[in-house]
């Protein structure tokens, strides 16, 4: 049985998975198996493999397309290691990332996860912003602290650089088929409640790329970015209740926060699209944003107007317009 297990699920992208395969593989001397799922994929997906000469890479074809989160849970039942990361088939990982990842856990036997920070990529694989750091210095949380602040949105995690005991994955459960939008933040939230402790690691060990053509971009476009995540929100105060992991008052607060950060995030995921002309998405995710944090709305609105004024006469008089999504 291998120490680790990586897992690229893919569909009709080639360009991309050789660079994701490569990446992985650049590690030579790490104890790991690769798979690479092909849920039959129109682009041969078999040959791209076949072209790397390693033993420690598996393919795997479904017949059938089973869906991203089908697929998914169909990735963690292959994997056999004693760690599991799920990489997309867009991304990469940076030089020695799996080793830092594999040795936190190591370090730390009562952490379930371990997380790297990452760094941004564009289509054409150049810079795109930013570090997202998890960290500023590498440390071990409670899981109830790395629950609390990744719920509220002060942790930006991407879904290539989570790094979980497999048997923590078992306990947790696998991807939730009820989300389009955010079954990573779900299920690495239920591993958390599972975890003693989470390790975080302020180095890029990952690079998360940013495109038009990627999963989350599709979504956003029809406000499934809000709708997931304010359901996300939803499940887990159940659970997070039923751990105990908060007190009474502590658990009211922190879902609070994280109700307002979503209805953030809608307000932000609204200007976006109507800057982009789809004012029926950006009316969605405005409307999301009242209903999730109602208590904000009239500060929402005059942030809104605040940025509107930037953009015309027109766009004001339509933001107006739309005055009772917020108030």
């Amino acid at each position: 049985m291998p120490q680790i297990s990586v897992a690229i699920l893919t569909y009709d992208r080639t360009d991309y998975l050789r660079e994701a395969i490569a990446s992985v593989l650049a590690d030579k001397d790490l104890d790991l198996e690769l798979l690479v799922l092909d849920t039959n994929s129109p682009v041969n997906v078999k040959e791209i493999v076949s072209a790397f000469p390693d033993s420690r890479l598996k393919y795997h074809y479904h017949p059938v397309n089973l869906g991203m989160i089908g697929a998914l849970n169909k990735c963690i039942d292959l994997c056999s290691g004693e760690f599991v990361l799920i990489l997309n088939d867009d991304d990469r990982l940076l030089p020695n990332g799996l080793k830092r990842l594999s040795q936190a856990l190591i370090d730390q036997p009562e952490a379930g996860v371990a997380i790297g920070s990452v760094l941004l990529i564009d289509e054409k694989s150049q810079p795109y912003g930013d570090k997202q750091a998890v960290a500023a210095e590498d440390v071990c949380v409670t899981a109830a602290a790395f629950y609390r602040d990744y719920i509220t949105g002060k942790i930006p995690v991407q879904p290539s650089t989570i790094f979980v005991r497999k048997s923590v994955l078992d306990e947790a459960g696998y991807y939730d088929g009820n989300f389009a939008y955010g079954p990573d933040m779900d299920l690495l939230l239920r591993c958390a409640l599972k975890s003693k402790k989470v390790c975080l690691i302020a180095d890029a060990l990952g690079e998360y790329r940013v495109h038009g053509g990627s999963a989350t971009e599709k979504l956003r476009r029809n406000a499934e970015v809000g709708v997931g995540y304010s359901c996300i929100v939803e499940k887990q105060y159940a659970l997070a209740k039923e751990a105990g992991i908060f007190s009474a008052d502590e658990l009211e607060r922190v879902f609070k926060l994280a109700k307002r950060t979503v209805a953030g995030t809608c307000v932000s995921h609204g200007l976006d699209c109507f800057r982009n002309g789809e004012e029926k998405v950006a009316s969605q995710y405005f409307a999301l944003a009242k209903q999730t944090a109602p208590d904000l709305a009239g500060k929402f609105y005059a942030s809104v107007l605040r940025c509107a004024t930037f953009a015309g006469p027109s766009a004001y008089d339509w933001l107006r317009s739309i005055k009772r999504l917020f108030v």
